[in-house]
């Protein structure tokens, strides 16, 4: 019975919708608060998709790089519109 019960809890883990990792930071520049959705650690080359509380819209932006801190990520992606390099200071987890 006990090995039932395991079994089912696991197959309906197994069976839900994995959902898309979201980090709460900062841009470094303006400390606006940002929120950048992806489902894995980007690297560089990846496009991820970037929420700006303050403007109130969502983007789509290059990762140029990711630094791995002890307590943060530094995520510096390019901008789509000014092509310029920015960096967002996100919670290490």
């Amino acid at each position: 019975m006990k090995h039932t019960i395991i079994a089912l809890f696991c197959a309906l883990m197994l069976s839900l919708p994995v959902a898309a990792m979201a980090w709460d930071g900062f841009d470094a520049e303006t400390t606006g608060l940002v929120e950048v959705n992806t489902d894995r650690m980007p690297v560089a080359g990846d496009a991820v998709e970037i929420y700006d509380y303050d403007a109130d819209n969502t983007f789509q932006a290059t990762v140029l790089e990711v630094r791995r801190n002890v307590r943060t990520i530094e995520l510096t992606v390019r901008d789509p519109e000014t092509k310029k390099p920015r960096m967002f200071i996100m919670e290490s987890r």
